[in-house]
């Protein structure tokens, strides 16, 4: 009777344990769902405002310090030109979405390579630009 008890008990610890995870997790989802909805939303609207000169000599990190606004998402001016020896292909990659249709049944969307070219800016430092897919 004893081992039957024990048994019912560990078996009730272990369906609310399970319970209790599936109900955090649900949570954690929603959260994350809100925070995620709201980072797109930041990156569609400074992507849809003017693009700005990008400062002399700026860096990462001064950036970071001085003007956060431009250091991720943001459109910016240079003067320059792209390095094209130093170019880096990261892939394969699947197409963006809107970019090509979407295969059907059992076949697989088109590859691509993702490229981040060096570009050389007038005053000599370089910038990392993603320059999309192909």
């Amino acid at each position: 009777m004893a081992s039957t008890t024990a048994r019912r008990a560990a078996k009730t610890v272990v369906f609310g344990g399970l319970v209790t995870g599936t109900g955090a997790l649900g949570c954690w989802q929603t959260q994350r769902y809100f925070w995620k909805t709201e980072l797109l939303e930041e990156r569609r609207r400074a992507l849809g405002e003017e693009p700005e000169d990008l400062p002399s000599g700026a860096t990462s990190t001064s950036l970071a310090a001085d003007r956060p606004d431009l250091c991720r998402n943001r459109r910016v001016r240079m003067a320059g030109a792209f390095d094209a020896s130093r170019t880096a292909k990261i892939g394969p990659r699947s197409a963006p979405p809107g970019v090509m249709p979407r295969a059907t049944g059992m076949g697989t969307g088109p590859q691509g390579h993702a490229h981040v070219a060096v570009f050389r800016r007038s005053d000599g430092t370089e910038v990392l630009v993603d320059r999309g897919w192909a």
